[in-house]
């Protein structure tokens, strides 16, 4: 009885969960190949949770910040901080 009532909790989260997922646009950012303007977005999150002035700025940061990167060339610097994550969305490591 345990084991439907978790399976029947699992599948009422699942049908609440939008497909595609509806994201915060202010913190999660899609970058298209060749879009360099990127960095100025990369820049101003690094300032945010970058960890570097004053030392250990963004440790205890409320915000949490994504980059994906469509699948292509970047001529992008990437240095990221605490609470932010980078990933490529091509089928292999080699595709962005």
């Amino acid at each position: 009885m345990k084991f439907a009532f978790e399976l029947a909790l699992l599948a009422a989260a699942v049908l609440a969960e939008p497909n595609p997922p509806t994201w915060d646009t202010t913190k999660v950012f899609v970058v298209a190949a060749g879009d360099n303007s990127a960095q100025e977005t990369i820049n101003r999150v690094l300032a945010e949770n970058g960890g570097h002035l004053p030392a250990w700025n963004g440790q205890w940061s409320n915000s949490r910040y994504a980059f994906l990167f469509q699948t292509g060339y970047h001529n992008l610097n990437v240095e990221i901080g605490y609470y932010t994550t980078v990933h490529g969305l091509g089928r292999s490591p080699s595709d962005t």
